[in-house]
């Protein structure tokens, strides 16, 4: 006599939040199509975080990411990007894949709320990034209001 496994499936909650993360970058629109929050450990200074990352795919296959690093201790509301708060939003241009441009923030704010057990990160982002040099010469912005961004 034969037996057979079956799976047994999680019943599916809706809760009516879909992924969100659209405004501008450099005043160009820019709208995820691809969203990840996930408890990462870096070691050194960096250390335990939340890294929200989202990137907007070309039909050409070259993408444009951005990813936001919050402490684990960093308490939800309002914050400066500054190196007091550890806060970190970096951009990646994946335009050329041969030579992608990195960008990380030197001055903004970021407003958001966390719910670390449920893995749902929202608010609204306004960051000044560097330029591609590193050199503070050239800057730009990163503005994205109500993001959304739920974990998995």
């Amino acid at each position: 006599m034969a037996t057979s496994a079956q799976r047994v499936h999680k019943p599916r909650i809706h809760n009516n939040q879909e992924n969100k993360f659209e405004g501008t970058i450099n005043n160009i629109q820019f709208k995820a199509n691809n969203f990840r929050l996930i408890n990462n450990d870096f070691p050194g200074e960096i250390g335990p975080h939340w890294e929200a990352r989202v990137h907007q795919r070309a039909v050409n296959f070259t993408y444009k990411e951005v990813s936001i690093y919050i402490p684990i201790a960093a308490a939800d509301g309002e914050h400066a990007l500054d190196s007091t708060t550890k806060i970190v939003v970096s951009y990646v241009d994946y335009s050329d894949p041969q030579n992608p441009v990195a960008h990380k923030s030197v001055a903004g704010d970021i407003k958001f709320t966390l719910d670390k057990e449920n893995k749902v990160f929202g608010g609204s982002l306004n960051a000044v990034m560097d330029s591609y040099e590193g050199d503070g010469s050239e800057t730009f912005t990163i503005a994205v209001e109500n993001f959304l961004i739920l974990g998995k």
